[in-house]
């Protein structure tokens, strides 16, 4: 049977399945050459055959690779071969879904023996996430104040918007702090945190309000979503209590929105850092002291 090198080529190719080497050699078959006038020339370039091996096995070829002869025995041979590669390629499939599912389970099972020994080999503050700010913040009442004459900050506006944003900082301090002693005591939980939401609420709003210079945009937006998430983890800190009195601010140390918050804090005074690079002690101070006080850990 004569068949062309298109479809020889595509017969042998490693991923050929059975299927496609019956359809290929189904064609061929429709216009083969009768079985016992096997040609010594290629019927479309008319040169003579030449013996090559492909697959480890013998045929009779076109030089310029025009197609092939094939006896019985190659026929039954390239079925075989793509039978075979068939059969491999379903064994790897199965094998890989096995590999996938244990796997799964591993990665399952590794994750229940952590939980249940990482408390007796590591201690629990290895778990807890480090303080955001490295001092800790001076009792409220006490914070440094902006020197308005002596101040690094020398544009107009900048350093009006320092001043106001600061001063507004001092309630939505005083407002955490409020509640944030009202849950470690015992008594209503949603009662103490339906008396903190309308204050902070209206720190966030007048902190909204205020014009805010260009070079500290960024800053004034990462105060704007720390406040937000801090709404929220006190939300689910007083809903929490109130299910079990029990539960402290310390069982809140993972929570999205404690987390967030922290984050935002200290992006807020590298922000700041960043626009006033050679910042005076005591504008610094004023600042990280309002901004470590009003981050839930500290």
């Amino acid at each position: 049977m004569w068949i062309d090198d298109g479809r020889l080529k595509t017969i042998q190719e490693p991923h050929a399945d059975a299927a496609a080497v019956e359809r290929l050699l189904a064609e061929a078959l429709g216009d083969r050459t009768h079985p016992h006038d096997a040609p010594e020339r290629c019927p479309p370039c008319q040169q003579p055959l030449v013996v090559r091996t492909l697959d480890h096995h013998a045929i009779r070829m076109c030089p310029s690779e025009h197609g092939a002869w094939l006896t019985a025995d190659d026929i039954r041979r390239m079925r075989a071969l793509a039978a075979h590669s068939e059969a491999a390629i379903r064994r790897r499939r199965a094998a890989f879904a096995r590999l996938v599912v244990a796997a799964g389970g591993l990665f399952v099972v590794r994750r229940q023996v952590e939980e249940a020994i990482a408390p007796y080999f590591v201690p629990p503050a290895v778990h807890e996430p480090a303080p955001v700010f490295d001092r800790a913040a001076p009792a409220p009442g006490t914070f440094a104040a902006v020197p308005v004459k002596a101040s690094a900050i020398d544009v107009r506006d900048e350093l009006a918007y320092v001043v106001d944003a600061l001063r507004l900082l001092d309630d939505g301090i005083e407002n955490r702090l409020a509640v944030d002693t009202a849950l470690r005591q015992p008594g209503d939980a949603p009662a103490a945190f339906a008396a903190f939401e309308p204050k902070q609420r209206e720190f966030l709003v007048q902190l909204r309000a205020l014009t805010v210079p260009d070079r500290l945009a960024g800053f004034h937006q990462h105060l704007v979503v720390a406040t937000e998430h801090q709404i929220e983890l006190y939300r689910a800190f007083a809903t929490r209590r109130a299910a079990d009195s029990a539960v402290d601010l310390k069982a809140m140390l993972r929570h999205p929105a404690l987390v967030t918050t922290n984050r935002e804090l200290i992006s807020a005074y590298t922000v700041f850092k960043k626009v006033y690079p050679e910042l005076d002690t005591q504008t610094h101070d004023a600042v990280y002291g309002r901004l470590s006080a009003f981050d839930i850990i500290y």
